[in-house]
C-alpha cells in the first residue's frame, strides 16, 4: 500500500497517512451517517431537473427515498450526475454517503463519471454550505470518512482523479485540523 504525504500548511509538518480498505471505509461510512435523513433537502430528481433548468414534478419527488439513504446504494446513482451541483446542504449530507459507498464497491469495474464528480463535490466551500457551514452540517466522524474517501482516491489514482482528490484533501485538512488531532488521539499519539 502506498502512503500519501500531505503538506497541510507551511507551519505544520507533513502528515503521512494510509487509506483504509474499501470495506473498512464503507463500514465506517455506514456508521457515521446512520440515521441521516433528507429532511426536506433537494432530492436526486429535483437536482437532475434543476440541471435542466426545470422543476421536478411532484409525483416524481414523492417517489424519492427521503428517510433511508442505504436504500439508494445502487446503479441508479449513475443516472444522477448533477446531484452535488444542484442539491442543498441537507441533500448533500443525505447523498454523499451512498455515492461514496457505491464508488468503493464499484470503482474497479465502473467508468461512471460519478466517481470523479463525488471527489469534486467534497469541498468545504461549495455553494451548498454558504448559509450552513460544512462544520455545522457534518460531524467530525463524517468529515473523517470524507477525508479517508479522498485519501483512498489518491492511493488508487489509476481509477480516480487523484490530483483533485489531493487538492480537496489538503483543503479539508486546512479547514479541519482537528481531524488529524482526533485521529492521533484515537491512536494514543501526541504531537
Amino acid at each position: 500500500m502506498v502512503k500519501l504525504e500531505i503538506c497541510v500548511t507551511k507551519q505544520r509538518s507533513v502528515k503521512i497517512m494510509n487509506a483504509p480498505s474499501a470495506e473498512d471505509l464503507s463500514a465506517r461510512i455506514f456508521d457515521a451517517f446512520a440515521g441521516v435523513r433528507l429532511d426536506g433537502g433537494v432530492s436526486l430528481i429535483e437536482a437532475e431537473y434543476a440541471d435542466d433548468y426545470d422543476v421536478a414534478p411532484d409525483h416524481l419527488i414523492a417517489l424519492e427515498e427521503k428517510d433511508d439513504w442505504t436504500k439508494i446504494i445502487n446503479d441508479r446513482l449513475c443516472d444522477f450526475t448533477g446531484t452535488f451541483c444542484f442539491t442543498d446542504y441537507r441533500g448533500f449530507r443525505f447523498y454523499i454517503a451512498p455515492y461514496m459507498i457505491w464508488i468503493l464497491r464499484n470503482y474497479r469495474t465502473s467508468a461512471s463519471i460519478i466517481t470523479d464528480f463525488t471527489i469534486y463535490a467534497i469541498e468545504t466551500d461549495r455553494n451548498a454550505f454558504t448559509k450552513h457551514p460544512f462544520s455545522e452540517v457534518f460531524t467530525i466522524e463524517q468529515i473523517k470518512c470524507m477525508r479517508d474517501f479522498l485519501l483512498f482516491a489518491c492511493e488508487n489514482e489509476e481509477r480516480f482523479d487523484a490530483d483533485v482528490a489531493r487538492e480537496n484533501l489538503i483543503r479539508l485538512h486546512q479547514a479541519f485540523p482537528e481531524i488529524e488531532e482526533a485521529e492521533q488521539d484515537v491512536h494514543g499519539n501526541t504531537h
